[in-house]
C-alpha cells in the first residue's frame, strides 16, 4: 500500500499483537527471552510503519488501541466483534463437568491459561471440592497439553460442535494471563448463559462488571474463592449466567458492528479523487 494512496485503505489491526508478544517475554525460558524481545521489537516497529501506509485504521478494543505505540492511535477506530446470540443460546442439560475451558489449544496465551488451570487451580480447589471435574477443550491441544489429563482433567481435542463443550460445564473458566484482544471464547460462553470467571488482563477488552455479570479474579486464591462460591450455590450461577446473556445481547450485537464497518467502508468511498 505504500505507493497506493489513491486507493480508499483501510487497516485492520485486529488487536495489538506487539503488546501479545512483550506478555509473553516474562513468563519465557532464557533461550526464547531474546527472541521474543526481538519480535516484539520488529512488530511494533512495523505496527507503527503499517499506520502511515493507510488512511483509516480499526482495532477490536480501546485498550487494544492503547497499546498501538503510534502517536496517532487515538484515530484508529475501534469497532468490536459480535456474537451469534441465536446460536450461541442457553441449553437446559446435564453439567458433566464443574469447569470447562475452550480455545484454540495450540495457542500460546491459551496453553498458558489450561497449564495454569490444571497445575495452580485444580489442586488447590480439588482439596475442598475431591470430585472436582475439569474439561479443557478445543483443536489442536499440544503434547504438553495432553499430558495434564488424570482423574480430575479432561483434554479433549475437536469437537463438531464446540457449543457441546461450553453447554457441558458448571462455570467457563479463561484465566488468561498473556494475550491481547477480545476473548471470543468468553462472549459465546457469556451468551449461552454460563457463569463466567476471567482475569482482569481478559475483562480489560470485554468490559464486563465484576460481580454483575461476570467474576474477575487475579490470582489463585481469587479464582479459589470465586469458584467455589459458584459451585456451592446453583441459584448464584443461574444468576450470573443470566446477567451475561443479557451483557453481550446489548453490548455485542453483530449487526450494530457490521452497521458500523459498512458505514465506516461507505463513507471512505470518498477517498478516490
Amino acid at each position: 500500500m505504500k505507493d497506493q494512496h489513491h486507493i480508499p485503505s483501510t487497516l485492520d489491526y485486529m488487536d495489538a499483537l506487539s503488546k501479545g508478544i512483550e506478555r509473553r517475554i516474562s513468563i519465557s525460558n532464557l533461550i526464547m527471552k531474546p527472541i521474543l524481545k526481538m519480535e516484539f521489537n520488529r512488530l511494533q516497529q512495523f505496527e507503527n510503519l503499517a499506520f502511515e501506509f493507510f488512511k483509516h485504521h480499526i482495532i477490536i478494543s480501546s485498550s487494544d488501541r492503547d497499546d498501538i505505540m503510534h502517536e496517532k492511535n487515538k484515530q484508529i477506530k475501534v469497532i468490536q466483534n459480535g456474537i451469534d446470540t441465536f446460536y450461541y443460546q442457553t441449553i437446559d442439560v446435564e453439567k458433566k463437568y464443574d469447569l470447562v475451558f475452550v480455545g484454540n489449544l495450540s495457542y500460546v496465551p491459551n496453553i498458558d491459561a489450561a497449564t495454569y488451570i490444571a497445575n495452580h487451580l485444580a489442586p488447590e480447589l480439588t482439596k475442598s471440592k475431591s470430585n472436582l471435574k475439569v474439561l479443557i477443550a478445543g483443536s489442536n491441544p499440544s503434547s504438553k497439553l495432553l499430558k495434564l489429563q488424570n482423574d480430575q482433567i479432561t483434554v479433549r481435542g475437536w469437537y463438531h460442535d464446540i457449543r457441546e463443550a461450553y453447554e457441558s460445564g458448571k462455570v467457563f473458566l479463561a484465566p488468561m494471563q498473556i494475550g491481547t484482544g477480545l476473548q471470543n471464547k468468553l462472549l459465546e460462553a457469556m451468551s449461552m448463559g454460563i457463569p463466567c470467571v476471567t482475569s482482569s488482563l481478559a475483562n480489560r477488552s470485554l468490559k464486563a462488571v465484576n460481580g454483575e455479570n461476570i467474576y474477575v479474579g487475579d490470582s489463585v486464591a481469587d479464582y479459589v474463592e470465586i469458584i467455589t462460591s459458584l459451585l456451592d450455590d446453583e441459584s448464584k450461577r443461574q444468576k450470573m449466567g443470566n446477567e451475561g446473556r443479557k451483557f453481550v445481547e446489548k453490548n455485542y450485537n453483530w449487526d450494530v458492528f457490521n452497521n458500523q464497518l459498512i458505514q465506516l467502508f461507505k463513507d471512505k468511498q470518498g477517498d478516490i479523487e
